[in-house]
């Protein structure tokens, strides 16, 4: 089984088995694709308005697009905290929940590869002792179905065509999976023990 297929096959059982910790950006996803069906119409009415106005968002214009965004979420100030780093984004463009959405997938994507170092520098070192037999191989590949999930996630939201309601219930799907991966991961490290493992749990949190 590949790691497009293992992520498709955790879709179902993750709708039913979701744990959302406050510290994940893939919870901050979770929360902002839940957002998404609820914001298409405020989408389309920011974007028509933006266009007429000035090229540069002043920082205030941009914080208040993302408060309006973040009010339709279960908990807006998680989302408000997460999304105002993106003021990073290009003052050429103005700022939609696509934009949104895609700069916290890349932020997600860009921490999880460094916690693949991490797992591999980890499973080719001494410094990890795991108390149950392939905890760390265990994470390294269920680190390789989040991946996954996120990418086919990236996919989604960066075709040219709106995401569709079926599509947008496989995002949520796909980072439920990369959120049980994670959960799964530190339930096997909490018997381990050594100098890296705070690092990992660091990473992972």
């Amino acid at each position: 089984m590949d790691d497009d297929d293992a992520c498709n096959s955790r879709l179902h059982f993750n709708l039913s088995h979701q744990t959302l910790m406050a510290s994940s950006n893939i919870l901050k996803l979770c929360l902002l694709l839940s957002a998404i069906s609820l914001s298409r119409t405020w989408a389309l009415n920011s974007s028509s308005s933006s266009s007429s106005s000035s090229s540069s968002m002043k920082y205030s214009q941009h914080s208040s697009s993302i408060k309006s965004l973040c009010k339709t979420t279960p908990y807006p100030d998680v989302c408000f905290d997460s999304l105002k780093l993106s003021t990073n984004i290009s003052d050429e463009t103005s700022p939609n929940i696509d934009t949104y959405l895609l700069y916290t997938l890349q932020t997600a994507i860009s921490e999880s590869k460094q916690l693949s170092n991490l797992l591999l520098d980890a499973g080719n070192s001494n410094n990890i002792i795991q108390k149950q037999k392939g905890t760390i191989l265990d994470c390294k590949e269920l680190q390789q179905i989040t991946m996954s999930c996120l990418q086919r996630t990236v996919s989604l939201d960066q075709q040219d065509a709106p995401i569709n309601q079926r599509q947008l219930a496989d995002a949520i799907a796909y980072l439920s999976a990369a959120l049980t991966n994670k959960n799964t991961c530190l339930e096997g490290l909490d018997s381990a023990s050594g100098p890296l493992k705070p690092a990992l749990l660091s990473s992972i949190n």
